[in-house]
């Protein structure tokens, strides 16, 4: 739309004179409160604020509320009824009208009366943010959850507050910043937590208000240090630590401390950090502040892992979960709960680890910190995967990608449903698994992560590939390379596809370019000696056999690949390899959760021994295990290997063939 009369202020005219239109129609009482109105910090305005700002009882002030809606003076919320705002060009009328009539109106009063509110009712919330049982909860709130929708609702109004504050010398501008911290920090609203602590520094010293100025600087610090900036974190933490030690203030000094040791290990100054960490834990607990001992030793526990000395962590998280449980702080007892798992995952003790995700999750989800919460869940799904648990595992990422979905972050929304296809493969439910990948790269190609778009795409083509559409996997493949085109297993994978569809030029220079970037990957060099074996070219595959066995002597698949080539040599060797490749890929089978590809390779050592008997169990185990149309097209194409090199025992070996094809559908 396009005015062509316009204010000196190129507002429409036509616009500006509707709305005088209907001011002019307003009584006194309805137009003082449409004056009002515009005078409230923020976008909009519950109506138990508005009842504060206009000094008349709430009954009252809702009828007068209502009766400007109808007038198309006020806009109400399609979510919450009771809450109201004004388009910017009404309100800019308003406004206007509102400071011509200030001192009618007692604008400046009404407006202080408001502030005074907001902080009156922020203090209350925060109460029930605190986590700490030795602090009182006010009861204007009845519990955490109203307190928190509170603040969810009124936190731009309170921001917004803060800024206009100076203004009329209200004491919002230096109070509100440090009671809005907590909500702040919970909801990683980093942007406004700078804006309102810095108000609120420039305000304390003003006033020469010291303590008001450590505390500032401490919020000012958080906030730097989630924007990226450190060093200018790492400066105003110090100076906030300087002055709490100056005026004697320890519990300030110890927060400080603590918040430094997060920056100092964020920027890799592990050391210090820790230094930070222990000074910080022997402040709180010279103060006998319990609560903050068990945050500080927490932070250490971090900060240890991070430097590798994982048990050392284990020890502080450990105790930081002894003192929240016996203070009785269940979300920081979630949360310490949460660290220790994930530390004790780190070296290896899982079924500790589960113990401690598990009771962390009701925890968190108790506290409604629905971000540490997805993180436990995507924790305990990933530990689960060691146990072959994966069940329990795509039950947890389920959960850890919905509570992402829920908190709109898409990026780790999408790795998660990376994680839970690739759970729902392990356990042969393809389709379910394609659509998780599906919609994983669409997300993490909406917030332009690439390499994590590629690993979506990767996993796609994985699964693609077993389902037996191979042009759909080698276009997911190329995408894959594109998003990220030195992933060396990515590369390999795809060389991997192009050898079993008969592109071997291409599958030696995928290959090639894998093992150039991850040397050591035994999975890489043993594809391609495959591949070089295809084609012919025996010692330079068996000198890649030989390579892999040095990195992995464990893996049965490349003793028999290694023994298949050396029988086309006729060299008398190769029933050493096929026995090792028996002799490991048995003992694998015999855990609980057989891996169909040692089935397989089972298979093929049998024949390639002709031990038949043997060969046809291996292959009832296989058609009965497999699900996956590529697995039986991969073990076909295998056993064609097999034919060119034990041309005696061919027929025995399409006689096979022809079973897993009668399987597959193929015939």
């Amino acid at each position: 739309m396009q005015f062509d009369d316009v204010d000196d202020q190129g507002r429409p005219l036509a616009v500006d004179a509707s709305i005088d239109l209907s001011y002019r129609h307003l009584s006194a009482d309805q137009a003082r409160v449409f004056r009002l109105l515009a005078s409230a910090p923020g976008p909009d305005v519950s109506t138990d604020a508005a009842t504060v700002l206009i000094g008349q009882s709430s009954l009252q002030t809702r009828r007068i509320l209502t009766e400007l809606t109808r007038m198309h003076l006020l806009l109400t919320s399609p979510t919450d009824h009771d809450r109201w705002a004004m388009h910017d060009l009404v309100r800019l009328f308003a406004d206007e009208r509102g400071r011509r009539h200030a001192e009618d109106d007692q604008r400046a009063a009404a407006v202080t009366s408001l502030m005074s509110h907001y902080c009156t009712t922020a203090e209350a919330a925060d109460t029930h943010l605190q986590g700490q049982p030795d602090l009182p909860i006010s009861d204007l709130f009845p519990d955490r959850d109203s307190a928190l929708s509170w603040l969810e609702s009124e936190w731009p109004n309170l921001t917004a507050t803060v800024i206009s504050a100076q203004a009329y010398e209200h004491p919002a501008a230096a109070s509100l910043a440090p009671t809005l911290y907590r909500f702040l920090e919970f909801r990683d609203l980093y942007a406004d937590m700078l804006t309102v602590n810095s108000v609120a520094l420039s305000t304390c010293r003003r006033l020469g208000d010291p303590l008001g100025e450590a505390k500032a600087l401490n919020g000012i610090g958080v906030a730097l240090r989630n924007q990226g900036r450190f060093e200018e974190a790492i400066d105003s933490h110090i100076a906030g630590a300087d002055i709490c030690r100056d005026i004697g203030y320890q519990r300030g000094e110890a927060g400080a401390v603590n918040n430094l040791g997060n920056v100092l290990e964020d920027v890799g100054r592990l050391e210090e950090a820790i230094d930070a960490r222990t000074t910080a834990v022997n402040l709180f607990k010279a103060i006998g502040n319990r609560f903050g001992e068990g945050e500080a030793l927490s932070n250490r526990g971090l900060t240890l892992e991070a430097m590798g000395r994982t048990e050392r962590a284990i020890d502080d998280h450990a105790t930081a979960v002894e003192i929240f449980q016996e203070i009785g702080v269940r979300h920081g007892e979630g949360k310490a709960l949460f660290n220790l798992g994930d530390a004790l995952q780190e070296v290896g003790r899982y079924e500790e680890a589960i113990d401690a995700l598990t009771p962390a999750i009701s925890l968190l989800e108790e506290a409604n910190d629905h971000l540490f919460q997805a993180e436990a869940q995507c924790l305990l799904g990933l530990v689960l995967h060691k146990f072959d648990k994966f069940e329990e595992a795509i039950h947890a990422h389920t959960a850890a990608a919905n509570l992402f979905k829920k908190l709109e972050k898409r990026g780790d929304e999408g790795i998660e449903l990376v994680r839970l296809g690739l759970a729902l493969r392990r356990l042969g439910r393809l389709e379910e698994a394609i659509d998780a990948h599906t919609k994983a790269a669409a997300l993490l190609g909406e917030v332009e992560s690439l390499r994590f778009e590629a690993l979506a795409l990767h996993e796609f083509g994985v699964c693609l590939e077993i389902a037996g559409r191979t042009e759909e996997a080698l276009a997911a493949y190329t995408r894959a390379t594109v998003c990220d085109p030195e992933n060396p297993r990515i590369l390999a994978d795809r060389g991997h596809f192009y050898r079993l569809t008969g592109q071997h030029d291409e599958a030696l220079a995928d290959l090639n370019r894998s093992i150039e970037l991850a040397p050591q990957n035994p999975s890489a060099i043993t594809n391609r000696g495959v591949t070089l074996r295809v084609m012919g070219r025996y010692e330079e595959s068996i000198n890649d056999f030989n390579r892999s066995i040095e990195l992995d002597p464990n893996s049965g698949w490349t003793h028999y690949e290694k023994g298949v080539a050396l029988h086309a040599l006729q060299d008398p060797e190769c029933e050493v390899s096929l026995g090792l490749a028996i002799e490991l890929c048995s003992a694998k089978n015999g855990d609980s959760s057989p891996d169909i590809a040692d089935i397989g390779n089972l298979l093929l050592a049998h024949c390639a021994m002709s031990e038949w008997g043997k060969a046809e169990q291996y292959l009832t185990a296989f058609i009965r295990g497999s699900s996956a149309p590529g697995e039986k097209v991969e073990l076909i194409a295998c056993m064609d290997t097999l034919i060119h090199i034990l041309d005696s025992d061919g027929e025995r070996i399409r006689a096979f063939q022809k079973r897993l094809e009668d399987a597959l559908g193929t015939r």
